[in-house]
């Protein structure tokens, strides 16, 4: 059975992830473990971490939370080799998850990320680092299948949770 770490920051993408968890294991059997909160607990996702511990908005809040922050990078990171994850499902937070798209896609893990970071309002660069590091992307938003496929981005439009 295959091993899926995922990785969800936030209170949105924890949901989401979870959508997308109920929804794969109608079809596929695999074990899923990584950061998270409630929701994906509920879809039998083992935590190794929850999302409130190392949860953070703004600066004044990381520097607070840096600790548990790369506690929780290194969980998972330690996680995946020792269980030989083949894929990951990142979603949303994404300074993080760009940090452990990286070290997984160098491990040849196989990188989905749910959810694209809004580069179209801000930081447009961050799609040049992104298309590096993951395998396909999932957007949330029409407009946002194209905007990152012509960037090279294999990127598919699924619609909002």
């Amino acid at each position: 059975m295959t091993d899926l770490l995922v990785v969800a920051g936030e209170a949105s993408g924890d949901r989401a992830a979870a959508h997308v968890i109920a929804r794969a294991l109608e079809s596929t059997p695999f074990r899923a473990f990584g950061l998270g909160g409630g929701a994906l607990q509920a879809q039998g996702v083992e935590l190794l971490g929850d999302l409130r511990d190392f949860t953070a908005l703004g600066v004044g809040a990381v520097m607070a939370k840096a600790g548990p922050i790369a506690l929780a990078h290194a969980r998972v990171l330690h996680a995946a080799q020792k269980r030989n994850a083949r894929a990951a499902l990142l979603v949303n937070y994404t300074e993080f998850n760009t940090h452990v798209a990286r070290r997984l896609h160098a491990r040849g893990v196989r990188v989905l990320w749910y959810v694209a970071p809004q580069v179209w309002a801000w930081r447009r660069d961050r799609i040049v680092s992104l298309r590096r590091v993951i395998d396909r992307m999932a957007v949330i938003l029409p407009f946002e299948e194209k905007l990152w496929r012509d960037q090279g981005v294999d990127a598919h439009y699924v619609g909002h949770p």
